[in-house]
């Protein structure tokens, strides 16, 4: 009997109730009651016994998809005609990527790949199998630049500590100033996105006064992370 006649079978048998093993036996063991059982269960998720169907769980979980707004793609295609039609080919490498990250100071547990093999519960907790979190974990922030030279100095800020119009004018943008200047020399293009501390007042005068070239926030489109190396 062909494999997808024994299916039809099965789906057959267990729609009249007949457990796995009492399946196998009828079958003469064709199949073992282990296969049957996994058909089974395939069969009651799925409603057939396609064997094209991956096992385990169903996946639950998908990589984040950042959709856009029509405002924001046609910022996106301004941005493009303004650096084709404004930035030379050398710009590109001269344009320093900034951005700020936050970091949990719990880490980052991931229950399907963090494994501890043991052969107790006991033993396991003994060598990491327990994972604790804080139930209001703190924060770092990291602040970072990127460009063709390599990267900034990073600014780690304290704990719990967020970013402002004014740490970033007082020591933010000191610091990029002066990487900017080891990485690249005196003519760079500065870039930032548009956050609020980015885009307050005293923020972009501090900019327009020190920097020779940047990116402002007419130009740089939001939502766009995959513009920036970072």
């Amino acid at each position: 009997m062909k494999s997808k006649d024994l299916r039809k079978v099965v789906m057959r048998m267990t729609d009249d109730g007949i457990s796995s093993r009492q399946i196998a036996k009828e079958l003469r063991n064709v199949v073992s009651d282990r296969t049957v059982r996994r058909w089974q269960h395939l069969y009651k998720r799925t409603g057939s016994i396609d064997l094209n169907v991956p096992n385990g769980r169903p996946r639950i979980v998908r990589t984040k998809q950042l959709i856009q707004k029509d405002d924001h793609k046609q910022r996106r295609k301004s941005f493009a005609y303004w650096v084709r039609k404004s930035l030379r080919k050398k710009d590109h490498g001269s344009t320093l990527f900034t951005d700020e990250k936050y970091f949990g100071m719990d880490g980052i547990y991931n229950r399907q790949n963090d494994r501890a093999y043991a052969s107790s519960r006991q033993e396991a907790d003994a060598h990491g199998g327990i994972h604790r979190l804080s139930k209001f974990p703190k924060r770092i922030m990291v602040w970072l630049g990127a460009c063709k030279e390599g990267l900034t100095t990073p600014i780690v800020f304290k704990p719990g500590e967020t970013l402002t119009h004014k740490n970033y004018v007082d020591i933010v943008l000191p610091h990029a100033l002066a990487e900017d200047q080891r990485l690249l020399g005196e003519d760079f293009i500065y870039q930032q996105d548009n956050a609020i501390p980015h885009t307050h007042k005293d923020s972009l005068t501090w900019i327009r006064n020190k920097f020779s070239r940047f990116i402002d926030e007419t130009k740089w489109p939001p939502n766009s992370p995959n513009l920036s190396v970072l």
